[in-house]
């Protein structure tokens, strides 16, 4: 008997939902740097 190995591509749903996990927090933190360095920008003006 031969073994059929279906042959898939693309990502699997946990794989899709740690890049999305690790976009939106390094997302976050890009915005809070940016409105961190606003604030001290207003601050000294």
């Amino acid at each position: 008997m031969k073994r059929y190995r279906s042959c898939q591509k693309g990502f699997t749903l946990v794989e899709v939902l740690v890049a999305s996990a690790i976009g939106i927090a390094s997302m976050g933190l890009l915005l809070s740097l940016f409105a961190g360095s606003l604030d001290r920008m207003s601050r000294v003006e």
